[in-house]
């Protein structure tokens, strides 16, 4: 493949797992296909200008911003005022992105965010640029997503799905089926990672050990029912890290304050180094109600952590295979949760390193290289 050019498409509106995704897929074109696949971000509305350094340094090209309106960069965290960037980007960005593709002439434009724009322009022209779909988190086909998807379906070249999961469920559709593909996703690069684990962390902890959380504060992750159910943790030599930030920060606070935990559960916002404080608790925990694959389930796994996550679609027990790389707990269940934790707290050490090195083993598909070694094949068939 010479002179390959792919456009990735990702307009976020918060601080999500799909911006490490595309920056790594893209750093992972460049780097392995030494310059024969040339990669592009484009620069919806500025959301990608905070990230202008380290795209820089890795050589990924970034297109100017399309459209301006400061109130799209604005981090208010409403159901609202977030559709209402959403339908914003969406007419305003048409017109623009149009111009761009026909401009630029790509051969693939990478789909990830926002996708409904993508595909409606797809409908109404035709580019000799291949539209890849990509799918995260198992989508409600809804009447409009249906309708959307079965118009558009001529005209999407693969739709790729991160999880085996996901991937089984939408060969379902019958429009869908031989577009499917199954690309995980660029979690892990293994050079950044060790060296973002060394960098030094200041917890004031009330106890030693901890048990870690991340991810943003929505109703996805659940974090209300792991502070609910945490009081109930019969070892008290244990405290609770949260990291992240989002709309329901003011429930989390209210609740831990409700509940007297202000001196065992503590709140870390977000930060882009989650790899040292991995490697300092004592167990990871995901509460998800739905993933796709789960980001820091995978890197908790890499980092040899001992985890506990809910069975919820679709990733964590593909990724735990089925509770043998670490315990499963029924979604949102919480005498589940509560006496998965006490087995995994009182589980023998042989026991607890089988289930490390099964969790590691089943996660090598998601590095940089793999993800790369697959996307290129899916580019060339």
């Amino acid at each position: 493949m010479n002179n390959v050019k792919i456009l990735y498409w990702c307009p976020f509106i918060s601080k999500v797992a799909t911006i490490k995704a595309v920056v790594n897929s893209a750093e992972g074109l460049i780097k392995y296909s030494k310059n024969t696949i040339k990669p592009e971000i484009i620069n919806v509305f500025g959301e990608w200008s905070g990230y202008q350094n380290e795209l820089y340094q890795k050589n990924i090209p970034l297109s100017k911003s399309m459209i301006k309106f400061n109130f799209l960069n604005y981090q208010i965290e409403n159901f609202v005022i977030s559709r209402l960037k959403y339908f914003t980007i969406f007419i305003f960005s048409f017109i623009p992105l149009i111009k761009y593709l026909k401009q630029k002439k790509f051969d693939f434009l990478m789909v990830h965010l926002v996708t409904s724009l993508p595909l409606f322009i797809f409908i109404l022209f035709n580019f000799k640029t291949k539209l890849i779909l990509r799918i995260s988190g198992m989508p409600k086909l809804n009447f409009f997503r249906n309708l959307l998807w079965k118009l558009s379906s001529k005209k999407i070249y693969k739709i790729t799905c991160p999880t085996q999961e996901t991937y089984d469920r939408l060969k379902e559709i019958p429009f869908l089926k031989k577009k499917l593909y199954l690309l995980r996703d660029p979690v892990l690069y293994v050079k950044e990672i060790i060296k973002m684990k060394k960098e030094k962390i200041d917890l004031k902890l009330t106890k030693k050990n901890f048990i870690l959380a991340v991810g943003r504060l929505t109703k996805q992750k659940n974090f209300l029912f792991l502070i609910e159910n945490f009081r109930y943790i019969k070892n008290n030599d244990l405290d609770l890290v949260i990291v992240g930030e989002g709309e329901e920060k003011k429930k989390i606070l209210k609740l831990i304050d409700q509940l007297n935990l202000n001196n065992r559960v503590h709140m870390i916002n977000y930060t882009k180094n989650v790899f040292n404080l991995i490697k300092e608790c004592e167990y990871f925990v995901l509460t998800s109600l739905w993933e796709d694959p789960g980001f820091v389930l995978i890197e908790a796994a890499f980092m040899n952590k001992i985890i506990l996550a809910s069975d919820c679609p679709s990733g964590p027990k593909e990724i735990l295979k089925g509770g043998q790389g670490g315990f499963l707990y029924k979604s949102n269940d919480s005498k589940d949760f509560i006496l998965k934790f006490e087995l995994m707290n009182n589980s023998k050490i042989k026991e607890l390193e089988k289930k490390k090195i099964n969790a590691k083993n089943s996660i090598k598909e998601f590095s940089i290289f793999r993800h790369y070694k697959n996307l290129e094949n899916l580019l060339t068939k």
